[in-house]
């Protein structure tokens, strides 16, 4: 029997796919809301205060986005090899996401940071703890769950990033900021790529979506507004000294 495009938009993994998508939409809408990023989309706020606070944004990627692909490669490697297509679909993907941590260490340089201070300084309280959550959730739970946070990652990030760009363009500070203008589209395409295997995934067993959702709301508990909130108060004391 065919099946109609009526019959594939209401499949179960595409229902999942939009509950998480309003659940998505939630937190974007916390996001923007959160002093961090008005404080880069304000067209009232100083170049140099965005500047320092893009550079302590840039920071916490740099700590954190090396877990992330390390737990997403324990993840995968935990699939269970019944599992091929997904498991050659992720590693491609993350493949794409090996460099990032470097790219946001090179703006983080170009906005005055000390890769040196960088390279050596502990990660934040916050940083360490959305790696520890990827770590856990690679390690101990259904490594199927890596679905649902990486999708909440790139998909956050496709969303934001644009409204970020626009905004370092109006100061003339988009130059200094390859990793927030050159991986949009890129986070765009891969967001999708997740979605379409969490849809897959949940049409073949039902089952999977719940460890799925389960990673995708520890990666909202964690990520962004604790991170950004670290790097939003280091900028306030920078650009407030003493």
């Amino acid at each position: 029997m065919t099946t109609t495009q009526s019959e594939k938009s209401t499949s179960g993994g595409e229902v999942f796919a939009e509950r998480l998508d309003e659940k998505l939409s939630r937190s974007i809408d916390l996001a923007k809301s959160s002093a961090t990023f008005a404080s880069i989309v304000n067209p009232d706020s100083s170049p140099d205060f965005v500047r320092w606070v893009l550079r302590n944004v840039l920071l916490e990627v740099f700590s954190y986005a090396p877990v992330v692909v390390e737990a997403s490669y324990a993840a995968i490697g935990r699939l269970p090899k019944t599992s091929a297509d997904v498991i050659r679909a992720l590693t491609k993907f993350i493949l794409e996401e090996i460099d990032h941590s470097e790219l946001a260490l090179r703006d983080y340089v170009a906005q005055g940071g000390s890769e040196a201070c960088a390279r050596g300084r502990r990660p934040s309280p916050e940083s360490f703890t959305l790696a520890s959550t990827c770590r856990a959730l690679a390690s101990e739970e259904d490594p199927i769950c890596c679905l649902g946070f990486l999708y909440y990652l790139e998909a956050m990030g496709s969303r934001l990033a644009p409204i970020a760009h626009h905004a370092l363009q109006r100061l003339n500070l988009d130059a200094q900021n390859d990793f927030i203008s050159e991986p949009a589209d890129v986070d765009d395409m891969h967001s999708r790529i997740l979605r379409s295997l969490i849809v897959r995934t949940v049409d073949a067993d039902a089952s999977r979506n719940e460890p799925i959702e389960f990673g995708f709301d520890c990666m909202s508990a964690v990520y962004p507004l604790p991170v950004w909130a670290a790097a939003f108060e280091r900028a306030s004391r920078e650009s407030h000294p003493g």
